[in-house]
């Protein structure tokens, strides 16, 4: 009987061919096995939620005028928050440089700080919350050398909670960034566009 070569049984029997090859310790078909793809988290900012909150058109504060904390009590209870934009750089396994994808949730929008801020004025109480934090018009350009990305919207839901003496009340209403916030794979903010 002819014994049969690793050629001649690859040749033979095509599903063998593959069946063999993953059976070969750190092999893929008669090369290495790449590396994995590897990850790294970066953040940009900080931003003061203050700042944004300063940049709306209204300066009034959302409680009854005399009722509640001023316009300026409420700017300085959000300068003890910060938003920061998370974000992810995957190093591919031919060491290519890519933004975290966005089924994956990235870019992220963090805070750090107090979120939550009570006072109580003439035996009224009255609170402000932030309630949730999104990214929006994420574009992505890997043309670019090195590739950029810029969130063009940022939105930030605080709830305002009061009383007037006779009932309770509340409201939410959203920032948004009016300055995109461009960045590059490096971390590098770039002058606003």
């Amino acid at each position: 009987m002819k014994e049969m070569t690793r050629r001649g049984l690859l040749a033979a029997t095509p599903l063998a061919g593959v069946a063999l090859a993953a059976a070969l310790p750190g092999k893929t078909l008669g090369r290495e096995k790449p590396a994995p793809a590897r990850a790294e988290c970066f953040w940009i900012g900080p931003y003061p939620l203050a700042d944004w909150y300063k940049s709306r058109p209204d300066k009034r504060s959302p409680f009854n005028i005399g009722t509640g904390p001023s316009y300026d009590d409420i700017v300085e209870s959000l300068k003890e928050c910060r938003v920061y934009l998370l974000e992810q750089r995957i190093v591919d396994v031919a060491g290519e440089l890519l933004f975290g994808k966005d089924e994956d949730g990235f870019p992220r929008v963090a805070l750090e700080g107090k979120l939550y801020h009570s006072w109580t004025v003439d035996g009224k109480d009255f609170a402000i919350c932030v309630e949730k934090v999104t990214s929006r018009g994420v574009c992505t350009d890997y043309h670019r050398l090195p590739a950029v990305r810029i969130v063009s919207d940022i939105a930030i839901d605080i709830r305002f909670e009061g009383e007037n003496g006779f009932a309770r009340g509340s409201c939410s209403q959203s920032h948004i960034l009016r300055k995109p916030v461009a960045y590059d794979i490096n971390g590098k903010l770039l002058p606003g566009k």
